[in-house]
């Protein structure tokens, strides 16, 4: 197939499972015979607000201290679902996915902090959430990493290796 480009299509298949996963997470608990939706309050949208603006200030100070793209979008990918939650506020229906926004917005401003202090933790464990710079527009988008837990190589196998560059490098080895 002429100009199919491997790695875009995992990255736009991650980041449109990401979203999906988002949407469902957003609308948790609210099923058949489930609690009936509500509005989130206007002081947990100030929160929303506010924990969202302390990420953006992150992001820019990070930003103007050139901290690494691919950790400052890592970062950003928070203020953008705090944007979005604004923007939106009737996709959380529930008091517990209410709750899991604000605690989402304090994971978007510890990795901010801990990006400050030149740290990275999240790039650790077997459950990862990144981000990456849309090449299209710019945006930001999100998408997630699940490693499998511990692997027992056959003796017989040989090793996998796996190299990954962004899609303007066209490399022959």
């Amino acid at each position: 197939m002429a100009g199919f480009d491997m790695l875009s299509a995992v990255r736009q298949l991650a980041a449109s499972s990401a979203i999906l996963c988002l949407g469902m997470a957003l609308v948790y608990g609210q099923r058949r015979g489930g609690p009936p939706a509500i509005q989130p309050k206007p002081e947990e949208l100030a929160q929303i607000s506010e924990k969202s603006g302390r990420i953006e200030a992150g992001v820019r100070g990070l930003k103007a201290r050139r901290a690494n793209p691919d950790l400052l979008a890592d970062v950003e990918v928070y203020a953008k679902a705090g944007r979005f939650l604004l923007e939106f506020p009737e996709l959380i229906v529930t008091q517990p996915a209410i709750d899991h926004a604000i605690l989402v917005l304090d994971e978007g401003i510890a990795r901010a902090r801990q990006l400050a202090d030149g740290a990275s933790p999240w790039n650790q464990g077997k459950k990862q959430i990144h981000a990456y710079y849309s090449a299209i527009d710019g945006s930001v988008q999100p998408y997630a990493i699940t490693l499998p837990g511990k692997l027992r190589p056959c003796p017989s196998c040989a090793p996998l290796r796996v190299d990954a560059r962004p899609a303007e490098q066209h490399h022959r080895d």
